[in-house]
Order: C-alpha cells, then structure tokens, then sequence
C-alpha cells in the first residue's frame, strides 16, 4: 500500500515539477524567416561568408566582402538597413514556414559556425527577421537578435519599408 502512495506521489511530484518548462526543450516550431540583416559595428571593415539553410537545406549562400566600419558610415542616421555599414538579406529564399539555421564565416576563421536561428531567443511570432550584429576590432566577434512580426502582412511590409529606403 506505501508502494502505490510513494509511486503516485513521484508521479505527480514529475508533473508538477515540470510544468512550464516546456521552453527550455529546443525548438522545433515550425515559422517563416524574411530576412537577415548583417551590421558591421566593429572599428574595421570586414568580410562575412554566410548560408541561410531551411529543414537543413542550404537555400542562400553569398560572401559579403569590404563591409564599411559604422565608423565610417555615410549615413550616421540611416534607418534600419540603409547604413553603408549594414547588408540586407532578403528575397533570396521563398518565404516558407520551417526551421533555419544561419551559417557564417569571419575573416579568419577556417570553418562556418553554425547558429539554430531558434536558439537565439525565445519568440512565439511564426514570421521573424534576424539580425546579425558584428562586434569587436580587426577580428569580428558575431551576436544575434530576432525581429517578431504578428502577421506575415507586417513582415512584408517591413521589408518593403526598409528595402525602399535603402533604395534612396
């Protein structure tokens, strides 16, 4: 009889304890990647090689060479991706739910580290934006941060608002 009593007080202990920690198992949600923007905040100018890969598969792949310093920016108060210093990635890939991994390569680095854009942050939207910030002096330190959209619509939009002032 102590048996069953310990065992149902395990079991339910195992469930309670565990609620609400859902969020810390990795992600496997499905949601829509529409961008990446890749920011150059070091002191130097500098070269990224970067892969954007969806349910594992490469979908975008470019080098971005000679990336101006944001010290020497043009445009000190340009908006989101119109900065000498920043590189807008989007329209290359069909804009299709699942889940990315962004590849990337510094100068001087030998091989591509590789990010779960999941793992970056926690975020609930299905349609987001990551942006890619370079750190640090001659060798680059990389961060990542995501953009949620509460619609595809919004997201759209966005990318048309910066990609037509990036234009100008």
């Amino acid at each position: 009889m102590k048996r069953r009593s310990v065992l149902g007080l395990a079991v339910t202990a195992g469930v309670v304890g565990s609620t609400g920690c859902t969020r810390f198992i990795p992600r496997s949600q499905q949601y829509r990647l529409w961008f990446v923007r890749i920011h150059n905040g070091t002191a130097s100018e500098q070269r990224v090689d970067i892969r954007v890969l969806r349910d594992g598969e490469v979908v975008f792949e470019r080098d971005y060479e000679n990336i101006p310093s944001f010290q020497d920016s043009q445009n000190e108060e340009a908006s989101f991706a119109a900065m000498d210093s920043a590189r807008l990635v989007e329209d290359e890939w069909d804009i299709q739910k699942g889940t990315y991994t962004i590849e990337y390569r510094t100068a001087g680095q030998e091989s591509f580290v590789s990010v779960d854009v999941g793992g970056i942050d926690e975020f609930e939207a299905e349609d987001i934006g990551v942006k890619m910030q370079l750190y640090g002096g001659k060798r680059a330190t990389v961060a990542f941060g995501v953009l949620e959209f509460d619609s595809n619509g919004q997201a759209a939009q966005f990318v048309s608002t910066v990609t037509n002032q990036s234009e100008d």
